[in-house]
């Protein structure tokens, strides 16, 4: 085992580095010199400073790195580590540093005993003695071979991708994400785009996008948004001006310490043009089938086409008319046959199989009903003609199919209606001789009124006579009202608009009702303190009465319970643009599904037996309304009954009425 000392102690064994270094003694340091893992020597500068320092200690590391044993080196030149690749203008710049007391560092390459090199990182202190001359000196080395074999490999494979980027037929480029500076480009990017290198790389990545592209590249290109990886086709300007389309791939990393992206840019020009003709022509196809299927649509015509084997091949619009997803599987003539309503479908198969019989080449039309799969049923109208080979062997049939029910509905209500309008005719003749009559009783009672007001005021207030003829006026008041309101429903009448008190015409509508309604019927009110409403009293009374009517009327003779609330309300949004009164009649009656309701303001729409209403009740309340300026809504549940719902504007500025008794 080699012992780690110094040259001249005439023995070796147990020698130790402080016995002939006492400025480097003591038990931990000199432990920590001899386990250090660098090389550590101790070297004698000569007098004269020729040939070198000579080796008077080097501890275990020094032997682990050069492989030189204590007694292979101790009294020798340091020298002996020097070789052919020894960088001889360091070590004479460090000698001249060790002569002046200078410390020193460098990295050197050195020579093992075996002859093979190392690189190694070289740090020199020099000691002074009593005298103060620079006697010896400490040198500490570290091994770097292993990082400048990494450098050099880097540097290899560094050329080599160097040598790719910059005859890679792709062109590419390298710019910094916060100058947007070009940092490096390729020969094939500078042939693509026109310029020099040195033009090329004076600029940066906006000055070869056209100006309305640039936004959208900050935004893009943004350093703070953008990913590992982007691709996206850009509009570029080459040098002469001219404009490419390319195709981008962007790669984010980092290069000679800056933040960059690595940009391949591929010219698409003509595969852009390729496409953008491709799109005109397949846009072209897309719009005329469009043509084609709106067409179909708004015709509710639909095509279709069978072959031999009984597969149909269905339009968009032949799909929609018979309530289908479009593309439902494999249509077959199995699939449709369910779909065709059973008391039509014995028919509509049997002229279909006629065109691949024989039997007839053409199908000159045939209306049948159809089921969807929502159980709704329509009336459709299908032809077809049949589709032969060269020979004249039939392989198949085309033909259209067209959604009547619409048109046969029409040519229903279009019966309906004749009959309503002679039914229409008929109460016209009853309107116009009611009018005639009202008018002619409304001349009668315009002097009575006249001459009864004139009476009234000659008679003494407190007499018999005079309460007498107060009963009277008031009761050609009222027939004066009742004349108004035939007047009205005769159509002869207009509106007298003034300021009334709805809450008034209600408790006297009600009152008015109450004997009228039957026993097993309840009536419940709840009129609150409205202000005056701009409208005509006898209109606003009947369409209260009608309201009552038409809710005893749907309770029959069964117990029922009809309640009318009147209220104030402030303005809604959606409903109402201002402050309004809404009036609420609800019944308990039979109720209504919706197929009623969507028609129940239709004139002579009712759902009594015949002869039992005219169907004008809720359509004249629904008019009164609407002169009114209001609005009328209806909600109901069959087997639980029917509201309708009235508001009616009020003036800007209102005050309410006091609470009327009779209401209560």
């Amino acid at each position: 085992m080699p012992c780690y000392g110094h040259a001249g102690t005439g023995r070796q064994e147990g020698t130790t580095l402080g016995a002939h270094h006492p400025q480097v003694s003591g038990g931990l340091f000199e432990l920590a010199v001899l386990n250090a893992n660098d090389a550590i020597l101790v070297a004698q500068i000569p007098p004269d400073r020729g040939g070198g320092p000579i080796v008077t200690f080097v501890n275990p590391g020094f032997t682990a790195l050069t492989l030189y044993r204590p007694d292979e080196v101790i009294g020798r030149s340091v020298r002996l580590l020097h070789g052919p690749k020894t960088d001889r203008a360091v070590i004479d710049r460090t000698w001249n540093a060790l002569i002046r007391g200078e410390s020193a560092r460098f990295e050197t390459i050195n020579y093992r005993k075996d002859g093979s090199e190392f690189w190694n990182d070289v740090s020199i202190t020099p000691i002074a003695d009593a005298s103060g001359r620079y006697s010896q000196l400490i040198s500490i080395r570290r091994d770097t071979s292993e990082r400048h074999a990494f450098e050099d490999s880097l540097r290899a494979h560094e050329a080599s991708f160097r040598q790719l980027f910059d005859h890679n037929p792709i062109p590419m480029w390298v710019f910094d994400r916060e100058t947007r500076r070009f940092l490096e480009v390729n020969q094939a990017a500078l042939d693509q785009y026109g310029y020099t290198r040195e033009r090329f790389l004076a600029m940066t990545i906006d000055e070869i996008r056209p100006p309305a592209e640039r936004p959208r590249l900050r935004a893009t290109f943004d350093p703070g948004a953008l990913p590992e990886r982007r691709f996206g086709r850009w509009r570029h300007l080459r040098c002469d001006g001219s404009e490419i389309v390319v195709e981008i791939i962007a790669h984010h990393t980092y290069f000679r310490g800056n933040d960059v992206a690595l940009v391949a840019a591929i010219d698409v020009t003509e595969q852009e043009h390729s496409h953008a003709e491709l799109t005109a022509s397949e846009l072209r196809l897309r719009r005329s089938e469009e043509h084609l299927g709106r067409a179909q649509r708004i015709a509710r015509i639909g095509s279709w086409q069978c072959d031999a084997h009984g597969t149909f091949i269905w339009s968009p619009e032949t799909y929609r008319i018979f309530g289908l997803p479009e593309g439902t599987g494999v249509l077959h003539r199995d699939v449709i046959r369910p779909r065709i309503h059973v008391e039509d479908r014995e028919q509509a198969t049997r002229t279909i199989d006629a065109l691949f019989t024989g039997e007839r080449s053409h199908d000159p039309g045939l209306d049948y009903r159809i089921v969807r799969p929502d159980g709704a049923i329509r009336v459709v109208h299908r032809e077809g003609e049949v589709i032969t080979d060269a020979t004249g062997a039939v392989i198949g049939a085309i033909g259209t199919v067209q959604d009547v029910t619409e048109r046969r509905q029409a040519e229903t209500a279009r019966r309906e209606l004749e009959a309503q309008l002679v039914q229409s005719q008929k109460m016209e003749a009853l309107g116009r001789l009611a009018g005639g009559m009202a008018h002619d009783l409304n001349n009668t009672l315009v002097p009575i009124l006249s001459l009864t007001k004139l009476v009234m005021k000659r008679l003494p207030p407190e007499s018999q006579d005079h309460a007498n003829i107060v009963n009277v006026y008031r009761a050609g008041t009222r027939a004066r009202d009742l004349v108004r309101r035939v007047l009205a429903f005769s159509r002869k009448q207009p509106l007298r608009m003034e300021s009334v008190d709805l809450a008034a015409i209600a408790g006297d509508t009600l009152a008015m009702l109450r004997a009228s309604l039957p026993p097993s019927i309840a009536m419940r009110c709840d009129i609150a303190a409205v202000p005056p409403v701009p409208g005509d009293a006898s209109q606003l009374a009947q369409l209260i009465m009608n309201l009552v009517t038409n809710a005893a009327q749907a309770i029959g003779s069964r117990p029922g319970t009809i309640e009318l609330s009147l209220r104030r309300e402030e303005a809604i949004a959606g409903t109402a643009a201002s402050p309004h009164l809404h009036l609420a009649v609800s019944d308990t009656g039979y109720g209504m599904d919706a197929a009623v309701m969507a028609r129940i303001f239709e004139p002579f729409f009712t759902t009594k037996p015949v002869n039992e209403g005219t169907g004008l009740g809720l359509s004249i309340v629904h008019g009164i309304v609407t002169s009114h300026g209001g609005r009328v809504t209806v909600a109901s549940v069959p087997g639980e009954g029917t509201t309708f719902d009235i508001r009616l504007p009020l003036p800007a500025e209102s005050v309410p009425l006091p609470d009327l008794e009779s209401a209560t």
